[in-house]
């Protein structure tokens, strides 16, 4: 019995190691798309990066390793999509002042940067203009200026940092386009030239941040986002994200003093945006400012409003929705007026201004806000308790709107949420137990039933290992928790489990023997008096039958004659 036993165990064995589990094959390498979906793609189409790379055709490409170029420019040609592994890491030092370290050198190429992770181990871009010229990343000044060309930089994740040469942005230049849905950014200008956008005398460009955290540093006479030194505000959109934007005898977003084109439009995000000198926040060349949603913080400096033009010279042309999820706050320069002098501006009526301290605040929460170490959601204005589904995931708020996690008991009923918030489902681990969250979050007790196995839940929903009683019934859980049947050896002896799980006790008959379990579930070895009567039973538990043991003759039924 005990070889059949083995033979069974081995069995269940094999099948438990052969059920297939999704892993990435060796083939291929994955990567996060622009909405942090996990996609693969055929190792065999990607091309490694190493120190000698040089020109970037239209393909894919990978950085797997710690790669360090230095004295020139690694070239974008076409459209080129580039993979920076977990751990890994590319540093490009440029030398040539005409040519950005990472730069575009055909019209109309495209580099998208995708990550592999979102944690502290993501792969990490490092591209910085040599000392006199050129951007971090951009187009140098290879492509012809009368003839804009129509590159693109998109970054869906990763760490990139991107630091310009003299007169020259950290990312862009001032043609062509730049999005960022995600990653951690961080762009530096070279003196006259942007963060983000316009080098000297350049337009920002066409420039979209729809996530990630974007840090844009200005080099001196030149926008945190937006121009350079002399150059427009170009067309800056802010969908999500959070966005810090330093201007340096600039506006933190905006264009040139001198300048009267471009838009600014903030639909979402957190934004947070710093004029120095005598520039504002937001504005500077007197652009379209157009703000729907967010949170938005915009301190001038000077004589400049947060929001405004120049020198506060000319009425600003600004746009405030009255869409509910916006915040507001404009802290004006030392010496500004008052007060805003805006040629048309709409807001809805929760408005409040206090002149004494030149300063503007239009508050109207929508979505998610921190306040201390708690999170809200507000809906119409006012934070949301009890139940919210948000992008698909539920959330539960007690009665002050405050987003809680860990258990919850609710309705009479037990949730679990995870650190983020999210509602539990399915098999959640809590410190060393594991329990079962149904389809709505609720925490089961009892018997369960998952992908053809039973388990076991005790009252407070933690699955049971082990020995159970169940209804006066003992039942034996595998250490996964599975219910087990048929004979299972626990320590040194055997017990038997029927078809339900229950441990039989008794006589029972299998493949035409005969075996006795003692009231504990323990099968009989050697002597053992049953009802009054003597049987012998075998090492493995067979009962012995017309044979004679130590001296005494067992009949037909065992008993001893």
């Amino acid at each position: 019995m005990k070889k059949r036993c083995l033979c069974i165990l081995i069995v269940v064995l094999l099948f438990v190691v052969s059920v297939p589990v999704k892993v990435e094959a060796a083939s291929n390498y994955h990567y996060l798309d622009e909405k942090g979906t996990k996609q693969y793609i055929a190792s065999s189409s990607v091309t490694v990066i190493s120190k000698s790379s040089s020109t970037l055709k239209p393909g894919w490409y990978i950085v797997k390793d710690k790669i360090t170029i230095n004295d020139r420019s690694v070239l974008i040609k076409g459209n080129v999509n580039l993979i920076l592994a977990d751990g890994a890491s590319l540093t490009i030092k440029g030398a040539d002042e005409d040519l950005a370290a990472l730069q575009f050198s055909t019209n109309n190429s495209r580099l998208t940067i995708y990550a592999q992770s979102m944690g502290a181990n993501k792969g990490r871009l490092e591209s910085e203009g040599g000392d006199y010229g050129g951007e971090g990343i951009g187009c140098g000044k290879l492509l012809d200026p009368f003839n804009p060309p129509s590159n693109r930089l998109i970054i869906n994740g990763g760490d990139v940092v991107a630091k310009g040469g003299w007169r020259a942005a950290g990312i862009g230049g001032g043609w062509g386009t730049v999005i960022i849905n995600g990653g951690n950014v961080k762009a530096t200008g070279g003196s006259y030239a942007a963060g983000i956008g316009g080098s000297d005398g350049n337009s920002g460009g066409t420039i979209t941040i729809n996530g990630g955290v974007v840090e844009a540093i200005a080099g001196i006479l030149a926008a945190g986002i937006g121009g350079g030194d002399n150059g427009d505000t170009g067309i800056i959109t802010i969908n999500g994200g959070s966005v810090t934007a330093r201007g340096e005898s600039g506006p933190g977003i905006g264009g040139d003093a001198y300048t009267n084109d471009g838009s600014i439009t903030i639909n979402g995000g957190s934004v947070g945006a710093i004029g120095s000198s005598i520039y504002p926040g937001i504005g500077g060349g007197n652009p379209i400012i157009t703000i729907t949603g967010g949170r938005v913080s915009a301190l001038g400096a000077g004589s400049s409003a947060g929001i405004g033009p120049y020198f506060s010279s000319s009425l600003g042309r600004v746009w405030i929705e009255p869409a509910l999820g916006l915040s507001v706050k404009l802290f004006n320069g030392s010496n500004a007026s008052s007060k805003q002098e805006w040629d048309t501006v709409s807001y809805p009526d929760r408005l409040r201004y206090v002149e004494q301290d030149r300063y503007f605040e239009l508050t109207i929460w929508e979505g998610w806000y921190k306040e201390s170490l708690d999170w809200y959601y507000y809906q119409n204005g006012a934070p949301v308790t009890g139940w919210v589904k948000v992008d698909d995931e539920w959330y539960y708020m007690n009665s002050s709107g405050a987003m809680q996690t860990g258990w919850v008991k609710t309705g009479g009923k037990w949730y679990y949420l995870a650190t983020n918030g999210t509602m539990q489902t399915g098999w959640a681990k809590v410190g060393s137990k594991w329990y079962y969250l149904d389809d709505h979050g609720v925490m089961l007790t009892g018997w369960l039933e998952d992908d053809g196995k039973w388990y076991y839940l005790a009252s407070n929903g933690s699955m049971q290992t082990g020995w159970v009683q169940v209804n006066s019934k003992w039942y034996r859980m595998a250490s996964s928790g599975t219910m087990q049947t048929g004979w299972v050896k626990v320590a040194s002896k055997w017990y038997y489990l029927d078809s339900h799980g229950v441990m039989l006790t008794g006589w029972l008959k299998e493949n035409g023997n005969w075996y006795c379990l003692a009231s504990s579930g323990a099968m009989q070895t050697g002597w053992a008096k049953v009802n009054g009567k003597w049987y012998y039973f075998y090492a493995n538990g067979r009962m012995a039958s017309n044979t004679t043991i130590d001296g005494y003759y067992l009949g037909q039924s065992g008993a001893m004659q």
